[in-house]
Order: structure tokens, then sequence, then C-alpha cells
């Protein structure tokens, strides 16, 4: 899975750096469009950050020469999103276009994740104030279409039955597994993530391995071409909401949460119906469950929950087994220890790359 996914991503880099040159040199007045680019840049950068070990090479190619990178911390990644981010806030600013407008406030939302990612105490206020214009109902969506291709998470869920929507149990030999730490997305029966049990459907739509149980089909794209949201004006009220958590303000985290579910909202093509106020925690780790919880439905399917799990490790001084799924596996043995992806053998044709730094979260 890690060299799947290593390597698509540090090729789109490159495309995007190509393409960055090729803008500049011949549409430069194209600002909205080039800020765009960084902006993608950026995400990239943040995706490897957010999921793979201390310890990524960020190399590149210019005019023709291969540039290796040097094994990085995964803050120092973040540190490169965040200036190619600065780039694309400061380019699609530079022109008042709905176009511009609209890669502005998505930029907005990947510079505060990226500060919150990078270090959320000395960052929160910085990145609450980076996300405060962008209004909750904005969306930058992923598309697709017969030419550019199928929704990716439609065609391993829904389509070829691959993954599943997790939850906090399996059936081993159909008893019920209970699974330490994790969260029942599917069977909380949370508008936020809608889902039907595949194994009981009709037509009925069992695990493609057969022993998946329960096998669990998303609802927030029923068709091959439904759109993915990548950033929203939700995940900016989450920014502030962990910043006024990060400052202790718990009251004041749970004015934000509270302000979320107590209007109808849009995750891609599901409308989330309003929902019942939460009560206000007793105390700041109580707290920083109910807001790592909560968020985990908000953004359920967007990437957002393995850096949310390392972050809670990294910046909120839990136990690794109070964070990550523990206990026994049901496909045999026991969950294992890691809290990242390794970056791939395929990285080792890089003469300055020998492995992970370390594997820390």
């Amino acid at each position: 899975v890690a060299n799947w996914n290593y390597g698509p991503t540090t090729q789109s880099r490159g495309y995007i750096r190509d393409a960055i040159l090729a803008m500049k040199t011949y549409n430069p007045d194209s600002t909205g469009l080039i800020g765009e680019l960084y902006m993608a840049l950026a995400f990239f950068e943040m995706t490897l950050a957010d999921n793979y070990c201390n310890g990524i090479p960020l190399g590149h190619t210019i005019a023709g020469v291969q540039e290796n990178g040097v094994p990085l911390p995964i803050s120092q990644v973040y540190d490169s999103a965040s200036v190619h981010l600065d780039s694309a806030i400061a380019l699609s600013g530079a022109k008042n276009d709905g176009y511009s407008i609209f890669v502005n406030k998505a930029s907005r939302v990947f510079k505060g994740r990226v500060l919150m990612a990078k270090d959320n105490k000395a960052n929160a206020a910085a990145a609450a104030a980076v996300v405060a214009g962008v209004p909750t109902s904005h969306q930058y969506l992923m598309t697709f279409s017969a030419t550019s291709g199928a929704n990716g998470m439609w065609a391993l869920n829904n389509s070829t039955a691959r993954i599943s929507v997790g939850d906090s149990f399996d059936l081993i030999n159909n008893q019920v597994n209970i699974i330490k730490n994790a969260l029942p997305f599917a069977s909380a029966g949370d508008p936020r993530v809608p889902s039907q049990n595949g194994d009981v459907s009709t037509p009925k739509v069992g695990a493609e391995d057969g022993v998946t149980k329960p096998f669990y089909i998303s609802l927030l794209y029923k068709g091959n071409f439904d759109p993915l949201v990548m950033a929203s004006g939700i995940d900016a009220r989450l920014v502030e909401a962990e910043a006024k958590l990060v400052a202790g303000d718990v009251a004041g985290m749970m004015t934000i949460l509270n302000a979320l579910r107590a209007s109808p909202q849009q995750i891609g093509i599901v409308n989330v119906p309003a929902m019942a106020a939460l009560p206000t925690p007793a105390s700041v780790d109580a707290a920083t469950t109910l807001y790592f919880r909560e968020k985990a439905f908000w953004t359920f399917g967007r990437g957002q929950r393995l850096p949310d799990l390392r972050r809670l490790v990294r910046q909120y001084g839990r136990p690794q087994d109070q964070v990550f799924p523990t206990g026994v596996y049901f496909k045999g043995g026991n969950y294992g220890t890691d809290v990242n992806f390794p970056v791939p053998s395929s990285e080792q044709t890089n003469p300055l790359f020998t492995g992970c730094i370390d594997r820390k979260a």
C-alpha cells in the first residue's frame, strides 16, 4: 500500500512543478491558476507528511536535471507545504475574480491544517486567523467523469468491495470482536457517514475477500462520478475549534462544534441534517477526545484520520495503545504497532536515502 501511494504522490509533485514553470513562462497573468498549482503542490507534500515516517526526501527535477532530496523529518515537509501555500494564497489573492477567490479559500483551509499539523500549540492562533474568512459552506471538490476516471473511493468500496467503512467491531467466527480505540463509523448511524450493511443489502454486496464482516458500503458517494471533498469550510471551523481547545477554552470549542451541528451542512453530495447539541465535557482531556471524534465524523474518508491519530500521540501526549486500534485482528494475529507508512524501498534509487529516520508518530 505504501509503495502504491508513494510513487504517484511524489511523481505528482514533479508534474505540478513543471506546470508551474510553464504557466509562469507562457501564462503569467493567470495568477489564480498558478496559485491553484501551488496549492496542489502543497497538498501532496502535506499528504506525504501526514502519512509517512520521518525521513521523506523531497527531490525534484529542474531543466531535466534530477536533484535527489535528503531524508527530512515530517516537520520540514510540512514547512515546505506551508511555504507553497503562502505562494498559493498570495497569487490567488492578487485578483478578485470568482475563481481566484475560490482557490484562495481552499488554500487557506490547507494552510490552517498544515500549521496545526506542524505545531498545534505554537501555530493555533495563526491557523485560526488564516481560515477565519472561509465560509462554512465552501467546498473545493475533486470531480470525476468518463474521461478523467471514476471516484477511487467509490471504486474500492462500492464497486469492488475491497475496503469497508470502518467500525468499532468485527466478527470472528460470527462472534463480536470489539476493536479497542476504533470509532463506530458505520454502526453509529451518524448522518455524516451514511452507510449500509453490504452483507444484507439488496442486491447483496459482500466483501471481495469473503472474510470481512460486517461489510459496510459508503453512501457518501453513490455513483462512480460523485465528487470528493478536498477542502471545506467545515474544515476551517474545525481548525478554529482546535485552536480553542489548545488554548484551554473548552466552552469556545463547544460553541464552534455545536454551531456546525445546529445547521444543515453539505459534504459532497450528502445533505447532513441539523443534529442535537453536545454537552460540554468536564475536562480538557475529555474535550480532546470529543473534538477528535467529532472531527473524524465530519472528515470521514478524506485522509485526515491517520494524521490526527498521529497528532494525538505526538502533540497531545497520549500513549499509542490508547489511540490506535489494538487487540485481535479478524484475519489472524493482533493489530501491529506501526503508526505511519514507511517510505518504500523504491526510494532507494536515491543514493541519499537509506530508510526512515524513525517510525515515530
